[in-house]
């Protein structure tokens, strides 16, 4: 079950887990004039008995998976008994298919209703072993509220204009956390009472401590915090998505401006207008998250933001300041070696990235190529595949209204992840997939304790890898010149992944730390910090001071930036690794994903035999590696 001492890891697993492209910058939100999905209904009331809601008004909602159609997936079982699935044996996973779940609407006053039954039994003195059981089925409810809230995240990422949708979510993620806070103190009464070692018998001293800061949290302002943070997310993609700028009598959205009107200096023009704008309100928004969330460091009894978000909301194994010794070797030995990449392109390997970047239907006419790959990375990642192709498990739209970028989320109650990508055109969006599918692996092996425990920098090493992994498959139909440039191409992003994650973990580590008082110097430290990695003008096609609203991180999911860089770097040897010895590397890569989730960043890395990220000689290392797959630019 889901331990909801553990949910600050909730927003977390929704956030996008977006691919970073040539440019620098996030995924915007995409604009083609086809294949809209439907949209989940709302419904007021669950199904009676705990039944499964009922497919109907949603079943010509348009779901598009890499791998192909139902003929694809052979006469496997394992999308229904997954009998090679789990670090501790079979995760059982009954046969739903993503296009029949709906979103039904939790019972609030129910589960806290439950919630006070379970509580009375304490202080009644009942029978130990009855409030155990009662306590497990209280988690059941907890958990199903915590799948409608992530189903509902993916219908909301399909269709970003649905207001409705929109006003739904920001409900229960309100009432969500006004359970959670219910829970804590219901934890903190158990702990204190006669029935601990009962009915919190599989509690670490991990859970214990968590606990004493959740409950320091336990009040209405906190809920108050909470709730305006889950606003204030909502809010960045409503801006991102609908601000126009006026210009000579017409009013113009993003979508004008990219839509092949305007060039040159005009579009520049347009674009910093647009960023102006759109700067000036994201600014005040994040001012003003700024302050919510040191408030929240505050009441959990913690002098700095950057600690209690490191700790509290990631778990991880290390601190701020390891994060900053790393952030220095990668100034240190990465800029020079990504500048070089940047721009290396010969005419030839410029034509070819050009086309490879903007053919259509790219994961339709490569999934033989993937389930090939699949094959050849062996375990349980076949039957992963199976999975998702036979219960449809992937949302890939490129729709006029969907969320730009992509994720993975796991919904407990069905025991499945379920991707989500926003495609955006051109062999990207198989890596894309093949990133998302990397999260998809990770979960199907781990299931639940995936959710609970696992660390996110280890699964940020099971996306990226897998994208690097697929590398040599590119050859097998592109022609020399492409082939070498999406090679390039690679590398740059893999690289520039290291350096943005340090750039936008320095950045929002230094407003944390520091009393930023206006929007300009928001954007005044942001251009500093990013030319001293070498990210100066040239690489942003705006204004260098407006481009970190580009990043919805920033305002989704403070501080997780860091573990795109932490988590790249291994990713990178395995690849590297693979150069020389592809089983071995394709060994390490399935070690990893197979490692026991409750083990830690560093623990993972040392069981698979990995360098730290954190030492200066593996960045200087690595950076050598790269040079030598590349060779010296011309």
């Amino acid at each position: 079950m889901l331990k909801h001492d553990r949910i600050r890891k909730i927003t977390a697993l929704m956030l996008a887990f977006v691919m970073i492209a040539l440019s620098g910058c996030s995924a915007r939100i995409v604009r083609i004039p086809d294949s809209v999905p439907a949209n989940a209904p709302v419904t007021e009331t669950p199904p009676a008995d705990g039944a499964q809601p009922t497919p109907g008004a949603n079943d010509d909602a348009q779901h598009e998976d890499a791998g192909a159609d139902d003929s694809d997936a052979g006469d496997t079982n394992a999308a229904e008994n997954n009998e090679g699935g789990g670090t501790d044996g079979a995760v059982e996973r009954e046969p739903v298919k993503f296009g029949d779940m709906r979103y039904v609407r939790p019972d609030f006053d129910e589960t806290k209703a439950h919630i006070e039954r379970v509580s009375e039994m304490v202080d009644d003195g009942e029978d130990a072993e009855k409030i155990a059981e009662e306590y497990d089925r209280l988690n059941e409810e907890l958990n199903d509220y915590y799948t409608q809230f992530h189903l509902l995240n993916i219908f909301c990422a399909i269709d970003v204009t649905d207001r409705e949708q929109n006003d739904e979510y920001e409900r229960i993620s309100s009432e969500y956390h006004e359970l959670t806070v219910l829970a804590n103190e219901l934890d903190g009464k158990i702990a204190d009472s006669y029935c601990r070692d009962t009915v919190l018998s599989d509690w670490t001293d991990a859970n214990f401590e968590y606990l004493e800061i959740s409950r320091r949290m336990s009040d209405n302002e906190y809920i108050e915090l909470r709730d305006r943070k889950t606003q204030i997310g909502m809010e960045y993609w409503d801006v991102y998505t609908n601000t126009v700028v006026d210009f000579m009598g017409r009013t113009l959205s993003r979508e004008d401006i990219d839509s092949g009107e305007f060039f040159g200096e005009m579009k520049s023009l347009l674009e910093t207008l647009y960023y102006e704008k759109l700067d000036s309100v994201l600014g005040e928004l994040y001012l003003e998250l700024i302050d919510i969330n040191k408030r929240i460091a505050e009441k959990a009894g913690f002098d700095s933001y950057n600690d209690f978000s490191y700790y509290y909301d990631y778990d991880r194994d290390y601190t701020p300041e390891d994060s900053e010794r790393m952030c220095e070797a990668v100034k240190k030995y990465i800029p020079d070696e990504m500048n070089a990449l940047y721009g290396s392109l010969g005419y030839e390997e410029y034509q070819g990235l050009s086309a490879a970047m903007t053919a259509a239907g790219q994961l339709k006419v490569r999934k033989e190529l993937i389930r090939e790959y699949a094959d050849e990375i062996g375990r349980e990642m076949p039957e992963a595949m199976d999975m998702l192709i036979e219960r449809e498990l992937s949302v890939l739209t490129d729709s006029a209204v969907c969320q730009g970028g992509a994720f993975t989320t796991y919904l407990v109650s069905y025991e499945v992840p379920v991707i989500y990508v926003c495609l955006v055109g051109g062999y990207q969006d198989v890596l894309s997939f093949l990133h998302e599918f990397g999260h998809f692996y990770g979960y199907y092996v781990s299931g639940i304790d995936a959710v609970t425990s696992s660390s996110l920098d280890v699964e940020e090493i099971m996306s990226q890898a897998n994208e690097l992994l697929f590398t040599p498959y590119f050859e097998t139909y592109m022609d020399v010149p492409t082939y070498s440039a999406v090679k390039k191409a690679q590398m740059f992003s893999a690289l520039y992944s290291v350096v943005n994650g340090c750039i936008h973990d320095e950045f929002q580590r230094y407003v944390y730390d520091n009393d930023v008082g206006s929007v300009e110097e928001l954007n005044r430290v942001f251009a500093e910090i990013s030319s001293s990695y070498g990210v100066d003008q040239s690489f942003y096609s705006v204004p260098i001071e407006y481009a970190w609203v580009d990043v919805s991180h920033t305002f989704e999911v403070p501080l997780y930036f860091i573990s795109y860089a932490t988590s790249q770097i291994p990713a990178l040897e395995i690849f590297v690794k693979s150069l020389e010895d592809r089983e071995g590397a394709i060994g390490i890569y399935n070690a990893v994903v197979h490692s026991d989730p409750k083990s830690s960043f560093r623990q993972v890395l040392e069981d698979c035999g990995l360098d730290s990220p954190f030492e200066e000689d593996t960045i200087k290392k690595l950076v050598a590696d790269v040079r030598d797959y590349i060779g010296p630019a011309e």
